[in-house]
């Protein structure tokens, strides 16, 4: 007797082969998710400020980081960072110049007790002066700002001369003028910093006056020394 074969419905098949493309389908696209993700799986998650400071501590010193007198100090964003703790708080000072940078910077004379004895300190300035504002702007920016978020002490602009435009509504301020502290910046040949009695004049043409200013903001807050 001869057995019947049976055939499958064409529908059944179909069924068959709807089932194999979704399976399939979904077998690729999972595929492509992990693929897609995985560089993102692998990517360490950004650090922040605060942690790319401290880990610095365990890290090999390069030219964007190191260990100074016991402070880390990092190149973030264009800036030397370091991180303090001043009067129970954390401050966070952005520098121009790290002090690898600008330890080369000298420090002469003395400062009387007088210029501790205020709370308020002028920053002053030669207005005739015809290049480099922007590193004195930059310069006294940087000052005012240490001055007032982390020496508790207020920065008053000033001029040397009286100068209508530069100086409208401004103090004329030197450092024979007043037994208030005086901070002059003056933009020289030579790249120093000078204590005289109640007055700092730090000096320096462009740049050099930005690393000379970094140089006595490190000084004031005890990473460096004279």
């Amino acid at each position: 007797m001869t057995k019947k074969t049976t055939k499958k419905e064409p529908e059944q098949d179909n069924q068959v082969q709807t089932k194999f493309w979704v399976i399939g389908a979904l077998v690729v696209l999972s595929i492509l998710i992990i693929f897609f993700s995985l560089p993102k799986l692998l990517t360490p998650k950004a650090q922040s400020l605060e942690e790319l400071l401290i880990n610095n501590y365990d890290q090999k010193e390069g030219e964007n980081n190191y260990i100074y007198n016991g402070f880390s100090f990092i190149k973030y964003d264009g800036l030397w960072w370091t991180q303090l703790s001043l009067y129970g708080d954390v401050y966070f000072l952005p520098l121009h110049f790290g002090p690898r940078e600008s330890k080369q910077v000298p420090i002469t004379g003395q400062l009387s007790k007088s210029f501790d004895a205020s709370n308020q300190v002028y920053i002053t300035f030669d207005p005739e002066q015809t290049t480099g504002l922007q590193y004195t702007a930059l310069a006294a920016s940087e000052i005012g700002l240490s001055l007032k978020k982390a020496l508790l002490r207020q920065g008053i602009a000033a001029c040397t001369k009286n100068n209508s435009d530069a100086c409208y509504n401004r103090p004329i301020i030197t450092c024979d003028n007043t037994e208030l502290p005086v901070i002059y910046l003056e933009h020289s040949n030579n790249t120093q910093i000078i204590l005289d009695d109640n007055c700092i004049i730090v000096q320096g043409q462009n740049e050099e006056l930005v690393r000379a200013t970094d140089r006595m903001l490190l000084t004031w807050y005890q990473i460096m020394q004279r």
